[in-house]
């Protein structure tokens, strides 16, 4: 789950409720990854608080949940700014970071050329976080335009995975679709 800062307690809450990791937006530096980290992982890994009531079917397999937490979390740290970028061979020693997810747009405007992702800056930022992530074996992934040619792209430069589309894009499908079947089956109307 996409936390919407590097917050403890915001952390906790969507861990607690029963999401496998989170995906942690704008960490800049090391300190700030080891602090995401420490927020996903139980003492002595980590900070997290107890509580996880969803997450261990309301206490009901608590010692199953706790047997295996620390090691099913996962901290995907976002990089979505230069300055990531230029600090990320120090982020990727954290322990614990399982994966890192460029974010171009956010890039970009760090970049000074919002949203111009074919800029020459923002593909060098993007390639060397490909290239700095794939040397260490840490998971590389982004979201990007849903092209093929997009898609390709990317995969070919050694992405682990994709974002491919957000839950409000699967419902506007899915509603479209719907509406499309329902004015074929009356005519229009």
């Amino acid at each position: 789950m996409r936390v919407r800062w590097n917050d403890q307690a915001i952390i906790k809450q969507v861990l607690d409720w029963g999401a496998e990791g989170v995906m942690i937006p704008m960490i800049v530096s090391a300190s700030e990854a080891r602090r995401a980290v420490a927020a996903c992982r139980y003492p002595p890994k980590g900070v997290r608080g107890f509580s996880p009531r969803e997450a261990s079917n309301y206490f009901h397999d608590l010692d199953e949940y706790m047997a295996t937490a620390n090691q099913r979390m996962i901290a995907l740290i976002q990089v979505e700014h230069i300055d990531a970028v230029d600090a990320l061979d120090e982020i990727l020693e954290v322990p614990g970071v399982d994966g890192i997810l460029i974010g171009p747009a956010d890039l970009s405007f760090s970049l000074g050329v919002g949203l111009q992702f074919e800029d020459k800056g923002v593909q060098k930022a993007i390639r060397t976080t490909i290239e700095k992530s794939k040397k260490v074996g840490v998971p590389i992934g982004m979201s990007w335009e849903d092209t093929t040619e997009g898609y390709k792209k990317f995969i070919d430069l050694g992405l682990s995975f994709l974002i491919v589309g957000g839950d409000y894009d699967f419902m506007i499908l899915g509603g479209t679709e719907m509406l499309t079947k329902l004015r074929e089956a009356t005519g229009g109307r």
